[in-house]
Formats: C-alpha cells, sequence, structure tokens
C-alpha cells in the first residue's frame, strides 16, 4: 500500500475546520508521520489514524505549527502501550535542542516503555528511514535570525525534502522563505509536488509544472 494522507492543510493560524499542516506517507508497512503540530494527536484520530501504528517521524523545521505537538504524541504513545520503535529524523545540528524540548516537557527518551531513537540528517544528505522509502534533505530560506539572537544549541534552519518510494515521488517543501527555494530541487519528473502556500505567491505555480512535470501540484498551508 503506498498513500499520501493530508492530516492537516491549515497555515499557522489555528482554525477551527482544519489541523495545522502535516502529512502521513503510508508505504510497504510504514508509517511517515511529515511534522508533528499542535494538536497532531487528535488530528491522526479524526483521519482515523491510530498514533501507535507511526513508524517514523520526519520533521521540517521547529516553529510551533510544525512540532509543537510532538511532546504530546509522544506522551500518548507512552499512555497508548506502546512498544515498537519509533525513529524521529531531524537535522543533525537540531538534535541536541530537540532532546532538550522533549526533556523540558519530562518526555525523556531514555524512559520511554518504547525505544526512541532520535536520528540527524544533514543538509544534502540522502537517508532511508526504511528500505522502500528514500529521502533527500534542502535547507530553504524559510528561517531567519532576524532578532540576532544567540542561544546555545539553537539553529534557525528549515528543510524541504524529495521522497522517493518504489510506488512514485514528490517534493514537499514544507514552508519556504521566498520563490528560489521552490527550485532548490533537481530537474526530475515527480507525481506529487506538495506546495506550502503561505509564504509564496500564486504566479510561480506554472514554473513549478515547467520545471518538475509533476502528475498533481497540491498546495497547503495556506489561510
Amino acid at each position: 500500500m503506498n498513500a499520501v494522507k493530508f492530516i492537516g492543510t491549515s497555515s499557522g493560524i489555528a482554525e477551527k475546520e482544519r489541523f495545522h499542516s502535516q502529512i502521513l506517507l503510508k508505504c510497504c508497512n510504514y508509517n511517515l508521520l511529515i511534522d508533528a503540530p499542535d494538536g497532531c494527536t487528535k488530528a491522526l484520530l479524526y483521519a482515523n489514524e491510530y498514533y501507535n501504528e507511526i513508524s517514523g517521524i520526519l520533521i521540517s523545521h521547529f516553529h510551533p505549527d510544525h512540532i509543537s505537538g510532538l511532546a504530546s504524541l509522544l506522551q500518548q504513545m507512552k499512555l497508548g502501550k506502546r512498544e515498537k520503535p519509533l525513529k524521529i529524523f531531524v537535522y543533525k545540528k537540531l538534535k541536541n535542542s530537540l532532546k532538550k524540548l522533549l526533556a523540558l516537557t519530562y518526555i525523556f527518551t531514555e524512559h520511554l516503555n518504547f525505544p526512541l531513537e532520535i536520528i540527524g540528517f544533514d543538509a544534502n544528505e540522502v537517508f532511508y528511514p526504511t528500505r522502500n522509502i528514500k529521502v533527500a534533505a534542502f535547507l530553504n530560506n524559510h528561517i531567519k535570525n532576524k532578532y540576532n539572537v544567540r542561544i546555545p544549541d539553537v539553529e534557525f534552519v528549515s528543510v524541504s525534502f524529495l521522497i522517493e518510494t518504489k510506488y512514485g515521488n514528490f517534493i514537499y517543501t514544507a514552508d519556504v522563505g521566498n520563490e528560489n527555494d521552490l527550485f532548490v530541487f533537481s530537474e526530475i519528473d515527480l507525481d506529487f509536488y506538495i506546495a506550502e502556500f503561505t509564504h509564496i505567491n500564486e504566479n510561480v505555480f506554472p514554473k513549478i509544472l515547467k520545471r518538475y512535470n509533476p502528475r498533481k501540484l497540491i498546495v497547503t498551508h495556506y489561510q
């Protein structure tokens, strides 16, 4: 089975009718959750997806509407008596920050009732959450240190992904900073191009279609 399921599609502004941006890739008995925003556990249940069936979690960046539900999701997995392993994939310079963030909510990775591994990936790195899912990570310009903040272990990083399975491939931009971020990937034929729309103009869509020739261009994360 292979499916891309949109658990949430809203922007960073909370809405009654939609949950924050969140995607579930279901492939070859592996369920990869992309981002874990505020309310992600309830959003999964609302979509008839059981959180303990999640195999791995891929994080694009640390804005609250993409990560603030992660600690709660892990707590529900613990309360739900999860036993099978879970892997979280995050940009490597954010790995320690993620561990500290979870610890501040009393989620200690070493003391859950299931094995949890936090795996760091690098920019332009290709990695495999499971044998049948290939992920390429590309940095984008969505997050900038506009206040010139200096805090240990805090990195201002946002990532876009090219995801390939034996059934097809797709780009997920996550949030982007400008139009150029939409074209950080090589020119390839795609099944889907999933663009978060909050920070771009619709005039760029013909350029996406021309460069990548996707079967479908899907716009999400809009107000």
